[in-house]
């Protein structure tokens, strides 16, 4: 992977989840217990980013030995030990978003039917999660990341 798209990539997904904060935030934003967990999640969302860019960004001593495809074990962080620990957040946050509808769709005053029909809706995000569980075991195994880097994006793009 590039050195740019290591940069570029906690930034994207970021945006999408920010974007699914705040469809969530103008749903479900009236009831002020609600805004209060999706800002401490926004919040937190924020933190997540900036470490894992710069963790990306500087996963080697010099950060011009990231722009070279043979990174030296003894000068750079293997990029599977950065995206292993970066899945598993994603994943973690990806759960904790998809839990706020369930919560707020609760305490709606809907018949049983409507409520697990709404709920449902919202759960189709599930995938999101199966597609990052996926590409987490697909992370974990494999010992040389870049050389089924083109199994992975397909699961990467099924996640966004």
């Amino acid at each position: 992977m590039s050195y740019i798209s290591q940069l570029v990539f906690t930034f994207d997904y970021v945006i999408v989840k920010f974007s699914i904060l705040a469809l969530l935030w103008d749903i479900f934003g009236v009831n002020r217990r609600n805004k209060k967990f999706i800002a401490i999640v926004s919040g937190t969302c924020v933190l997540w980013a900036i470490a894992f860019t710069f963790l990306c960004a500087f996963r080697c001593k010099n950060p011009v030995d990231s722009w070279t495809t043979d990174n030296p074990p003894e000068l750079c962080i293997h990029t599977a030990y950065v995206f292993l620990p970066f899945e598993s957040t994603n994943l973690f946050y990806d759960i904790l978003i998809l839990s706020i509808p369930v919560f707020a769709v609760q305490e709606l005053k809907l018949s049983t039917w409507k409520r697990f029909s709404v709920m449902g809706i919202f759960l189709l995000g599930a995938s999101t999660c199966i597609a990052s569980i996926v590409r987490l075991v697909e992370i974990k195994k494999d010992t040389e990341f870049t050389s089924t880097r083109g199994r992975k994006s397909r699961f990467e793009a099924a996640e966004f």
